[in-house]
């Protein structure tokens, strides 16, 4: 599990916690965008280890994945993705002619694209694989719903 989700799930858990105000917490729906690369079951694990001994504990976690949408100059297509292209340096080569197919990143690379992810020049469009792209949405971070278990009477 990488320490991204465990970070994420434990800022949940404290609002989640604190909304509470000691009711129990019977299930939760969270929004994440697809530009944070979260998958459902990493995030799921993370929030049930962040909520033991919380009102959380126990807590169904619906997590809803936005897209990002992508407007490519190059072609004129727009393209909403789970998981958009990145662009690499590799991938750039293979761009501009070089021979060989297009590997994935490397780490050193994931890095730059961190950075890069700021000014949107981390992707490319996945019809033209061109790079003069806009891109939008699927940055989100949402606490959408908190559902509380019914007090037994």
């Amino acid at each position: 599990m990488r320490g991204y989700e465990s970070g994420l799930c434990a800022e949940f858990v404290e609002v989640i916690h604190r909304q509470a105000a000691g009711r129990r917490v019977s299930a939760v729906r969270v929004r994440v965008g697809a530009r944070h690369a979260v998958t459902a079951e990493t995030f799921r694990q993370a929030f049930c280890r962040a909520a033991r001994g919380t009102a959380a504990q126990d807590a169904a976690v619906h997590l809803v994945v936005s897209p990002v949408t992508i407007d490519c100059d190059g072609c004129g297509r727009r393209t909403e993705s789970m998981d958009p292209p990145l662009r690499t340096p590799a991938r750039a080569r293979a761009a501009a002619g070089a021979a060989g197919p297009a590997p994935g990143p490397s780490l050193a690379e994931l890095d730059e694209l961190d950075e890069l992810d700021e000014l949107d020049g981390a992707y490319v469009c996945p019809r033209c694989a061109g790079d003069r792209v806009t891109v939008s949405g699927g940055d989100e971070l949402a606490l959408e719903a908190v559902w509380f278990r019914t007090q037994a009477r």
